[in-house]
Protein backbone atom coordinates (compact mmCIF):
# COMPACT_ATOMS: atom_id res chain seq x y z
CA UNK A 1 0.00 0.00 0.00
CA UNK A 2 2.78 2.41 0.93
CA UNK A 3 4.45 1.75 -2.41
CA UNK A 4 1.20 2.69 -4.17
CA UNK A 5 0.95 5.92 -2.19
CA UNK A 6 4.59 6.74 -2.90
CA UNK A 7 4.15 6.09 -6.64
CA UNK A 8 1.05 8.28 -6.84
CA UNK A 9 2.84 10.93 -4.79
CA UNK A 10 5.74 11.00 -7.24
CA UNK A 11 3.42 11.18 -10.26
CA UNK A 12 1.41 14.07 -8.91
CA UNK A 13 4.50 15.88 -7.72
CA UNK A 14 5.49 15.92 -11.38
CA UNK A 15 2.51 18.20 -11.95
CA UNK A 16 3.72 20.45 -9.14
CA UNK A 17 7.16 20.71 -10.71
CA UNK A 18 5.82 22.24 -13.88
CA UNK A 19 4.97 19.48 -16.32
CA UNK A 20 2.79 21.58 -18.60
CA UNK A 21 -0.97 21.28 -18.39
CA UNK A 22 -1.10 17.74 -17.03
CA UNK A 23 -3.67 18.93 -14.49
CA UNK A 24 -6.21 19.15 -17.31
CA UNK A 25 -6.14 15.36 -17.56
CA UNK A 26 -7.33 14.99 -13.96
CA UNK A 27 -9.48 18.07 -13.27
CA UNK A 28 -12.42 17.20 -15.52
CA UNK A 29 -15.66 15.22 -15.48
CA UNK A 30 -13.98 11.97 -16.52
CA UNK A 31 -11.23 12.25 -13.93
CA UNK A 32 -13.82 12.94 -11.23
CA UNK A 33 -15.92 9.94 -12.32
CA UNK A 34 -12.92 7.62 -12.10
CA UNK A 35 -11.92 9.06 -8.71
CA UNK A 36 -15.40 8.55 -7.27
CA UNK A 37 -15.69 5.03 -8.69
CA UNK A 38 -12.39 4.00 -7.10
CA UNK A 39 -13.40 5.60 -3.79
CA UNK A 40 -16.54 3.46 -3.73
CA UNK A 41 -14.34 0.40 -4.19
CA UNK A 42 -12.20 1.45 -1.23
CA UNK A 43 -9.28 2.99 -3.12
CA UNK A 44 -8.52 6.66 -2.54
CA UNK A 45 -5.42 8.83 -2.92
CA UNK A 46 -5.36 12.57 -2.24
CA UNK A 47 -2.58 15.14 -2.13
CA UNK A 48 -3.75 18.46 -0.70
CA UNK A 49 -1.83 21.65 -0.09
CA UNK A 50 -2.61 23.55 3.09
CA UNK A 51 -2.62 27.18 1.93
CA UNK A 52 -2.49 29.98 4.50
CA UNK A 53 -2.25 33.74 4.82
CA UNK A 54 -2.48 36.35 7.55
CA UNK A 55 -5.67 38.39 7.85
CA UNK A 56 -3.56 41.54 8.12
CA UNK A 57 -3.60 43.90 5.15
CA UNK A 58 -6.42 42.22 3.26
CA UNK A 59 -7.37 44.35 0.28
CA UNK A 60 -10.57 44.94 -1.65
CA UNK A 61 -10.90 43.00 -4.89
CA UNK A 62 -13.01 44.15 -7.80
CA UNK A 63 -14.44 42.07 -10.60
CA UNK A 64 -13.21 42.91 -14.05
CA UNK A 65 -14.67 45.71 -16.10
CA UNK A 66 -17.86 44.67 -17.84
CA UNK A 67 -19.20 42.70 -14.86
CA UNK A 68 -21.30 45.51 -13.42
CA UNK A 69 -24.27 43.15 -13.09
CA UNK A 70 -22.44 41.12 -10.45
CA UNK A 71 -23.01 41.83 -6.77
CA UNK A 72 -21.39 40.25 -3.71
CA UNK A 73 -22.86 39.74 -0.28
CA UNK A 74 -21.52 38.33 2.97
CA UNK A 75 -24.02 36.56 5.21
CA UNK A 76 -23.92 34.61 8.45
CA UNK A 77 -25.09 31.00 8.26
CA UNK A 78 -27.90 31.75 10.68
CA UNK A 79 -29.34 34.17 8.10
CA UNK A 80 -29.39 31.63 5.27
CA UNK A 81 -31.94 28.94 4.45
CA UNK A 82 -29.76 25.94 5.24
CA UNK A 83 -32.42 23.51 4.09
CA UNK A 84 -31.18 24.33 0.59
CA UNK A 85 -28.81 21.56 -0.54
CA UNK A 86 -26.12 24.11 -1.44
CA UNK A 87 -25.99 25.35 2.16
CA UNK A 88 -26.85 22.28 4.22
CA UNK A 89 -23.27 21.88 5.48
CA UNK A 90 -23.14 25.44 6.82
CA UNK A 91 -23.13 25.95 10.57
CA UNK A 92 -25.10 28.86 12.00
CA UNK A 93 -21.79 30.50 12.98
CA UNK A 94 -20.25 30.13 9.52
CA UNK A 95 -20.04 32.89 6.92
CA UNK A 96 -21.07 32.56 3.27
CA UNK A 97 -19.90 34.95 0.57
CA UNK A 98 -22.23 34.90 -2.42
CA UNK A 99 -21.83 36.25 -5.95
CA UNK A 100 -25.04 37.12 -7.77
CA UNK A 101 -25.87 37.92 -11.35
CA UNK A 102 -29.20 39.61 -10.93
CA UNK A 103 -31.07 37.37 -8.48
CA UNK A 104 -29.15 34.21 -9.40
CA UNK A 105 -26.29 32.92 -7.24
CA UNK A 106 -23.39 32.20 -9.61
CA UNK A 107 -20.62 31.67 -7.06
CA UNK A 108 -20.06 31.07 -3.38
CA UNK A 109 -17.48 30.29 -0.73
CA UNK A 110 -17.82 29.38 2.94
CA UNK A 111 -15.76 30.54 5.91
CA UNK A 112 -15.61 28.77 9.27
CA UNK A 113 -13.77 30.16 12.27
CA UNK A 114 -12.22 27.87 14.90
CA UNK A 115 -14.61 24.99 14.34
CA UNK A 116 -13.85 21.59 12.81
CA UNK A 117 -14.87 21.10 9.19
CA UNK A 118 -14.70 17.61 7.69
CA UNK A 119 -12.49 17.50 4.59
CA UNK A 120 -13.53 14.47 2.57
CA UNK A 121 -10.43 14.27 0.29
CA UNK A 122 -8.20 13.59 3.31
CA UNK A 123 -10.97 12.20 5.56
CA UNK A 124 -10.17 14.34 8.59
CA UNK A 125 -11.37 17.44 10.43
CA UNK A 126 -9.56 20.68 9.62
CA UNK A 127 -9.93 24.35 10.47
CA UNK A 128 -9.82 24.16 14.25
CA UNK A 129 -6.82 26.48 14.66
CA UNK A 130 -7.64 29.24 12.16
CA UNK A 131 -10.33 30.60 9.90
CA UNK A 132 -10.94 28.05 7.15
CA UNK A 133 -12.16 28.70 3.60
CA UNK A 134 -14.03 25.88 1.88
CA UNK A 135 -16.62 25.01 -0.77
CA UNK A 136 -15.41 27.61 -3.27
CA UNK A 137 -17.50 27.31 -6.41
CA UNK A 138 -18.24 29.43 -9.48
CA UNK A 139 -20.71 28.30 -12.13
CA UNK A 140 -18.95 27.13 -15.28
CA UNK A 141 -20.41 29.82 -17.53
CA UNK A 142 -19.25 32.59 -15.18
CA UNK A 143 -15.64 31.55 -14.76
CA UNK A 144 -12.62 33.53 -15.98
CA UNK A 145 -14.21 36.77 -14.78
CA UNK A 146 -12.42 37.22 -11.47
CA UNK A 147 -15.39 36.03 -9.41
CA UNK A 148 -13.50 33.33 -7.51
CA UNK A 149 -10.69 35.75 -6.67
CA UNK A 150 -13.19 38.26 -5.31
CA UNK A 151 -15.06 35.62 -3.30
CA UNK A 152 -11.88 34.50 -1.57
CA UNK A 153 -10.82 38.08 -0.90
CA UNK A 154 -14.20 38.92 0.64
CA UNK A 155 -13.92 35.81 2.80
CA UNK A 156 -10.52 37.01 4.01
CA UNK A 157 -12.04 40.39 4.81
CA UNK A 158 -14.76 38.64 6.82
CA UNK A 159 -12.13 36.61 8.68
CA UNK A 160 -10.31 39.81 9.60
CA UNK A 161 -13.38 40.96 11.54
CA UNK A 162 -13.43 37.81 13.68
CA UNK A 163 -11.64 38.23 17.02
CA UNK A 164 -10.30 34.67 17.09
CA UNK A 165 -8.88 34.61 13.55
CA UNK A 166 -5.32 35.75 12.89
CA UNK A 167 -4.86 33.65 9.76
CA UNK A 168 -6.91 31.96 7.06
CA UNK A 169 -6.30 28.49 5.63
CA UNK A 170 -7.65 26.44 2.74
CA UNK A 171 -7.09 22.98 1.31
CA UNK A 172 -6.29 22.88 -2.41
CA UNK A 173 -5.58 19.72 -4.40
CA UNK A 174 -2.03 19.55 -5.72
CA UNK A 175 -3.25 19.04 -9.29
CA UNK A 176 -5.82 21.86 -9.13
CA UNK A 177 -3.56 24.44 -10.74
CA UNK A 178 -6.28 27.07 -11.39
CA UNK A 179 -7.35 27.10 -7.72
CA UNK A 180 -3.76 27.26 -6.55
CA UNK A 181 -3.17 30.31 -8.74
CA UNK A 182 -6.36 31.89 -7.43
CA UNK A 183 -5.33 31.52 -3.80
CA UNK A 184 -1.79 32.70 -4.50
CA UNK A 185 -3.26 35.79 -6.18
CA UNK A 186 -4.99 36.45 -2.87
CA UNK A 187 -1.75 36.30 -0.91
CA UNK A 188 -1.92 32.66 0.19
CA UNK A 189 1.16 30.47 0.32
CA UNK A 190 1.42 26.67 0.51
CA UNK A 191 2.57 25.76 4.01
CA UNK A 192 2.33 21.97 4.02
CA UNK A 193 1.27 19.02 1.88
CA UNK A 194 -1.08 16.34 3.18
CA UNK A 195 -0.76 12.93 1.53
CA UNK A 196 -3.62 10.53 2.16
CA UNK A 197 -4.20 7.04 0.87
CA UNK A 198 -6.85 4.45 1.64
CA UNK A 199 -6.75 0.96 0.19
CA UNK A 200 -9.52 -1.45 1.17
CA UNK A 201 -9.74 -0.42 4.81
CA UNK A 202 -6.08 0.41 5.42
CA UNK A 203 -5.21 4.11 5.39
CA UNK A 204 -2.09 6.24 5.50
CA UNK A 205 -1.80 9.95 6.17
CA UNK A 206 1.24 12.21 6.35
CA UNK A 207 1.88 15.94 6.37
CA UNK A 208 5.11 17.72 5.52
CA UNK A 209 6.21 21.32 5.42
CA UNK A 210 6.78 22.85 1.99
CA UNK A 211 8.18 26.21 3.09
CA UNK A 212 11.62 24.93 2.17
CA UNK A 213 11.21 23.53 -1.34
CA UNK A 214 14.69 21.95 -1.21
CA UNK A 215 13.75 19.83 1.80
CA UNK A 216 11.29 17.39 0.28
CA UNK A 217 11.87 14.76 2.96
CA UNK A 218 10.97 16.82 6.02
CA UNK A 219 7.88 15.12 7.39
CA UNK A 220 5.83 16.79 10.10
CA UNK A 221 3.92 13.70 11.08
CA UNK A 222 2.89 10.26 9.95
CA UNK A 223 -0.33 8.60 10.98
CA UNK A 224 -1.15 4.96 10.26
CA UNK A 225 -4.54 3.40 10.83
Amino acid sequence: MLLSVAFTNRCLLGIDMGFGRLWQLTRNEYGRTIYEALAKLGVKVSLMYVYARSVDDVSDSAVRDGDKSLTFETRRGSDIDRSDEAFEELDATDIAVLARSGETIVGQVFLSVSRPVYADPVEMDVGTEAAYIWRLHVDQEHRQRGIGTTLVDRACQAAATEDTASSVTALVALDNVPSRRLFETNGFEPRSLITYGRFFGVSYRSQRAVSDSSNRNHWISNVYK
